[in-house]
């Protein structure tokens, strides 16, 4: 059985040092990193081709399927209670907001 691609990536960190923040370069802004190392968002292509050349993981273990985690459920505070009677483009922009803090 092959580990599923954020096993292989979090395997050949430990093996060569790496730090999270190492892994900008190939994935992008920390908060994405932070998504794709906890399973909440997919590798892309280019992600999957950077970490191949850069980490020299072959990429047939990174296109592998693997289990995301799902998104943790929105809470608004009491103070944003009231605005969801707006718009769903304003209810849509307020929840992305909330979704990104």
């Amino acid at each position: 059985m092959k580990p599923n691609p954020i096993d292989a990536i979090k395997f050949r960190m430990d093996q060569l040092g790496l730090t999270d923040k190492d892994l900008t370069a190939f994935i992008g802004a920390r908060s994405k990193l932070s998504e794709v190392l906890s399973k909440r968002r997919g590798l892309s292509l280019p992600m999957i081709r950077k970490l191949s050349h850069g980490l020299k993981i072959p990429a047939e273990s990174l296109i592998q399927e693997y289990k995301r985690s799902p998104i943790k459920s929105i809470y608004l505070n009491s103070s944003e209670r009231g605005r969801v009677t707006g718009t769903a483009k304003t209810n849509k922009r307020l929840l992305t907001h909330k979704l990104k803090a």
